[in-house]
């Protein structure tokens, strides 16, 4: 009998401890977050009327407040607030906007800030937390998305225009993230929304933001990749001469980190090229899901505008091997062409017709027929034109 009470006894304990645990979770939400999140408001505001106090910078303060909002940020959709990490990211923006134009100006002082920076910018926006549609809405989803796209617009308008003041492996840092939000590829698991069929399509804008800021970075903006050649001497100085030297190189080269943007991004194309192509041959006559059908259309829309941005960019900004990740795509843009899909079948079109301009006679030809920029050579393929658009021509009337 005395052992029944004990086993009663113990549920009868285990039941209370439960019901208080529960009323703890309840007490917290109602007590510690609203006050956790107020005094995080008030921290932002103090800081933003102090951030240039010698204190403030001496102290550390922004790099404070990023360790604070860290947890929240990588937690995002596992939060016991929602309210929480909008709050955090919103409230990181803030004093980052703020902070930002400080810590370029005292690099000794926010060195350590950086590579915290960087992982919590990674953490927030590919999250390990799934967030299901079906709890949240999509109208919810999409606000989410544009959050996540306001994140992207600072780091281009608010950090790689001024990588020459930035240390460069947070540079680097920064492209690899582009580069890895460019591309909501199924392959990568890099959505943080599931539960539906629209789960990648949701994250089609941010990867049109990612892309659009890579390409500016690395290809259109001349300005902004020289900044990155040379941001070198300012933000290593205290680095080892190895660092130095890779540095200078890179200053050579016209800039590693714009270089290396292009390759991750031909890199990534050949990879949902690839599993796209695999997948269709494997689903026979069945159609790939609608997302996937819109995955592939926005990257073949991306390779017609990286061949396009790749030719108007100066020749020292794309390397060789750029050139030849890109001719290496070909095959797969033709296995592309056995799609039913329209969408698809439209963007490929354009995607192809830029590679017109990479089309010429093989290496054998040429050293037969002489240097093809001649005058009597390109008279020559000017004639050789005149009797082809003939000869269409009178086929047409037909």
């Amino acid at each position: 009998g005395s052992v029944g009470m004990s086993h009663q006894q113990q549920h009868q304990q285990q039941q209370q401890s439960s019901a208080n645990g529960g009323a703890s979770i309840e007490w917290v939400s109602m007590n510690y977050i609203p006050f956790g999140e107020k005094a995080l408001a008030v921290a932002v505001k103090l800081y933003q009327q102090t951030a240039a106090d010698e204190a403030v910078v001496e102290g550390q303060i922004l790099h404070e407040i990023i360790k604070a909002v860290h947890l929240p940020l990588s937690l995002k959709y596992k939060c016991m607030s929602a309210s929480t990490w909008k709050l955090a990211i919103s409230s990181l923006m803030t004093v980052l906007h703020t902070g930002l134009p400080v810590a370029r100006a005292h690099p000794k002082q926010f060195a350590p800030l950086w590579k915290d920076l960087s992982d919590t910018l990674d953490q927030f926006l590919f999250p390990k937390s799934v967030c299901v549609v079906e709890d949240r809405g999509l109208d919810e989803l999409v606000l989410d998305e544009a959050i996540d796209c306001q994140v992207i617009e600072l780091i281009r308008d608010e950090i790689l225009p001024f990588s020459q003041e930035i240390p460069q492996q947070f540079i680097l840092d920064a492209v690899v993230l582009l580069n890895k939000g460019s591309i909501h590829s199924a392959t990568t698991g890099s959505t943080p929304f599931a539960g539906c069929e629209t789960e990648l399509k949701l994250r089609e804008e941010f990867a049109k933001t990612c892309f659009e800021t890579l390409l500016q970075f690395s290809l259109l903006d001349d300005g902004m990749g020289q900044l990155t050649a040379n941001s070198v001497n300012n933000n290593c100085l205290d680095k080892d001469s190895a660092a130095a030297t890779v540095n200078g190189t890179a200053a050579n080269e016209g800039g590693i980190a714009g270089r290396l943007a292009i390759t991750a991004l031909l890199h990534r194309f050949e990879e949902v090229l690839r599993k796209f192509n695999d997948d269709e041959r494997l689903s026979g006559k069945f159609p790939l899901p609608r997302y996937r059908l819109s995955e592939i259309s926005f990257v073949l829309k991306a390779v017609a505008t990286l061949v396009i941005s790749m030719k108007k960019a100066p020749p020292a900004k794309v390397g060789t091997t750029a050139w030849e990740q890109l001719i290496g795509l070909y095959p797969y843009l033709v296995e592309c062409t056995t799609t039913s899909s329209a969408e698809v079948s439209r963007s490929l079109r354009e995607a192809l017709l830029q590679y017109c301009d990479l089309l010429r006679p093989p290496a054998s030809a040429l050293a037969l027929g002489g240097n093809p920029e001649s005058p009597t050579t390109t008279q020559r393929l000017d004639n050789n034109n005149d009797v082809a658009n003939n000869v269409a021509n009178g086929i047409s009337h037909c």
